[in-house]
């Protein structure tokens, strides 16, 4: 991938401190031109109040590293002599009385194959072209330390005609990549698939169809920000979650054809209500709410910021049909929302796997917390996550399903988890010792130990969650749903109990009015047969409706384990 990348200074851009002016364009003249690590080490003792080139030499030292300088340039120098550089860079800015914010690093990779060497000058001259500065100082070098040969170029942003400061475009870095496209197509570079930025018949083209000028003469290209052409961060994260297309690439594809046909008030915002879409006035601007049902008929809505399609935000609607109520158009018709790649298996899919993934955050973060740390600790609680890898769509469809969570971090941290029906979820953990346990409390968690047996399992409660780590008995079993119990869960879920260890642990919960079922095996019931009352907070559930619900629930596991045998 060919790279444009601008380096900054942290600190304060307007020092103008003899001393750190000298030090900071010393370091990058010896680093660039010449690799001269002692320099550069000097520099940073001199120069103790800027990290720049402090971070450069760690950088430049890492892993026995060796810089290998290939081929130098300087544009608008009097002398190629670092230290003479140094001090010609010095009294070019002390005269503009300008601060070290004026020097500018910047850094350029090409794909292994690309010929830089051939065309390095030619290179520097398109990129300051484009960046203003082609009568400024620069001074450059080839790199040929990587896999990937680059160059860096270090310019002083001064007029050397007028001694007055150059400002750069307001997007100095778009304009960068910019100029990285007419590099590519000049030059017979590789192109990074992906990349926005094309040149076409002598034309800069953003996205494949924005025409931005020509691409010989960059001050006509515009100074300004290209909202990125692909899904927002938001729009991708909807589709894998639910495995629907989105709201947003809906307004992507349907609005700006839309847009296109009607040039009055109504006609627009009529067809926008054929589609499901409505639009309404945002806190900032413009937003198409759209409106969409699943394959039962439910329905949910979506708002999509109407700025994600290019040239046609709130102040261009505004200027074509009128302003915007809070809401407006006529009623809106709910279209059915379209799986992605019109598979109607996807969003079974994506919602089984977020959910996995989610359950998996949750448990791993109780599991870490519950454990005594160390690195032997992080260790097994990271290879019990790389075990729980969520299977593909194709092996899901083939009825392949992702390893049991539980029995992952107890396989590999020994921890089990007993996690409580939605009534105990809203419950915040409060210490409750007793002869048998004491408890300490931090901010999320209390953990219960048995008195006079320092090394024996210990009980973490979360309030939705209990984590039992070490070796467990039906002492701490008991303790573990007694405190669920105690928040008015009837059914609690086992996570890593073998079908021993459920049995046994059934066998404990009987005196509590409530039961243990596998983690797996209560994700398959219906919701309705899990609905209980929230009884009071310090007695067992013993309300008629939560024991008809323990009876069926039992009832129901009881077939499924005789099954089984």
């Amino acid at each position: 991938m060919t790279i444009y990348h601008k380096c900054k200074s942290r600190e304060a851009a307007r020092a103008t401190d003899i001393s750190r002016l000298r030090g900071k364009t010393s370091a990058l003249i010896h680093y660039v031109w010449r690799a001269n690590l002692k320099a550069l080490a000097y520099a940073a003792m001199e120069t103790a109040i800027n990290s720049y080139h402090r971070d450069l030499l760690r950088y430049v030292r890492r892993d026995e590293h060796q810089e290998e300088v290939a081929a130098t340039l300087v544009r608008n120098v009097l002398t190629d002599n670092p230290e003479l550089m140094t001090a010609e860079m010095t009294a070019l800015m002390e005269e503009a009385d300008a601060g070290d914010g004026v020097v500018e690093h910047v850094i350029v990779s090409v794909q292994k194959g690309d010929d830089l060497l051939g065309n390095f000058e030619e290179a520097v001259e398109i990129l300051v072209d484009a960046l203003g500065v082609g009568n400024c100082p620069v001074i450059g070098a080839v790199h040929a330390d990587t896999d990937n040969m680059h160059f860096h170029l270090v310019i002083i942003r001064i007029d050397i005609e007028t001694g007055e400061v150059v400002d750069l475009p307001r997007y100095d870095q778009i304009r960068g990549q910019q100029a990285l496209a007419v590099m590519e197509d000049r030059f017979g570079w590789k192109r990074e698939k992906n990349s926005r930025w094309q040149v076409v018949d002598g034309r800069l083209i953003l996205d494949g169809t924005a025409d931005q000028g020509p691409a010989n003469n960059p001050r006509e290209w515009p100074d300004r920000y290209f909202p990125p052409g692909g899904l927002s961060a938001q729009g991708r994260r909807q589709e894998k979650t639910y495995g629907y297309v989105s709201a947003e690439r809906r307004i992507r594809a349907v609005v700006p054809d839309i847009i296109a046909r009607n040039s009055d008030r109504a006609s627009f915002l009529a067809e926008l209500a054929k589609e499901g879409i409505t639009l309404v006035k945002a806190h900032r601007g413009a937003a198409y709410v759209v409106s969409m049902k699943d394959e039962r008929g439910r329905k949910r809505e979506e708002q999509v910021k109407a700025s994600v399609i290019r040239g046609w935000g709130a102040k261009a609607l505004v200027q074509r049909y009128g302003p915007i109520s809070a809401k407006d158009g006529s009623e809106i018709q709910s279209k059915t929302a379209t799986p992605k790649d019109d598979n109607p298996e996807w969003p079974r899919y994506a919602q089984a796997k977020s959910q996995y993934r989610e359950r998996l955050n949750a448990m791993c973060q109780n599991v870490r917390a519950a454990l005594s740390g160390g690195v032997s600790a992080r260790e097994s609680l990271a290879v019990a996550r790389s075990a729980c890898v969520f299977p593909s769509f194709e092996e899901w469809q083939a009825g392949v399903r992702p390893p049991d969570i539980g029995a992952a971090l107890f396989a590999n941290c020994g921890a089990l988890v007993l996690e409580g029906s939605s009534a105990s979820h809203r419950a915040q953990p409060m210490p409750l010792p007793d002869e048998t346990f004491f408890a300490t409390r931090t901010d999320t968690k209390v953990t219960y130990i048995r008195r006079r047996l320092g090394n024996s399992c210990r009980v973490v409660d979360f309030g939705d969650k209990v984590v039992l780590v070490g070796r467990t008995t039906d002492v701490e079993i008991h303790k573990a749903l007694q405190l669920l119990a105690m928040r008015g869960a009837a059914v609690v879920s086992g996570a890593g109990f073998s079908k021993r260890e459920i049995l046994r642990a059934q066998k404990v919960a009987k005196s509590l009015g409530i039961i243990v079922v596998p983690q797996k095996e209560i994700s398959q019931m219906p919701a309705a047969r899990v609905e209980t009352h929230e009884p009071s907070v310090r007695e067992p559930a013993t309300d008629s409706k939560v024991v008809g619900t323990i009876h069926r629930v039992q009832t129901a596991l009881e077939q499924h384990f005789n099954q089984e045998r």
